[in-house]
């Protein structure tokens, strides 16, 4: 019993990923998109407020992003799951789109257009979280996904401390 705990703690405790540049890239990418992930989580009721906008619609905006991202997801599943689909093209298109639609925040200034940018961020970012496992597989091989996904939650959570602060 010790030595498979052992050799199961050293497994999970391999960094030989940190030396291999897709993954860096992969973690870097992860870094800087999910410091940007929580910043509408965060602020955008407070600025659908400053503009004027009613309270109880500016905190909808948090569920109609959460009703998209979970539409999304399923949606992104699925149409990931056919072969002729590259994942990968996919996460970084749902990532462009996340990116503008937070850029965007700033321009809002209806309810309308604070509407159109939790609509496009929730349906994006869906895209961004659940293609992740998927992409590691492609990019690193199945036998490095446990490692993997753990070291990238490892940058994704340092990210996520920082990210809204900064904002």
């Amino acid at each position: 019993l010790t030595e498979s705990f052992k050799s199961a703690l050293s497994q999970m405790m391999d960094f030989s990923l940190l030396k291999d540049p897709v993954f860096m890239l992969i973690a870097i990418s992860n870094f800087f998109g999910m410091a940007g992930l929580y910043v509408p989580f965060v602020y955008l009721v407070d600025c659908a407020k400053f503009d004027g906008i009613e309270p109880s619609q500016a905190s909808f905006l948090l569920s109609i992003i959460g009703i998209t991202n979970t539409v999304g997801r399923i949606a992104c599943g699925y149409f990931a799951d056919f072969p002729q689909v590259n994942a990968l093209f996919v996460n970084n298109i749902c990532l462009v789109i996340s990116t503008v639609a937070v850029a965007a925040t700033p321009l809002c200034d209806s309810y309308g257009s604070y509407m159109t940018v939790a609509i496009f961020f929730g349906v994006a970012v869906s895209g961004y979280i659940s293609l992740t496992s998927i992409i590691l597989v492609d990019l690193l091989g199945l036998d490095k996904l446990t490692n993997a996904f753990g070291l990238l939650i490892l940058f994704r959570g340092a990210a996520t401390i920082i990210g809204s602060p900064m904002a």
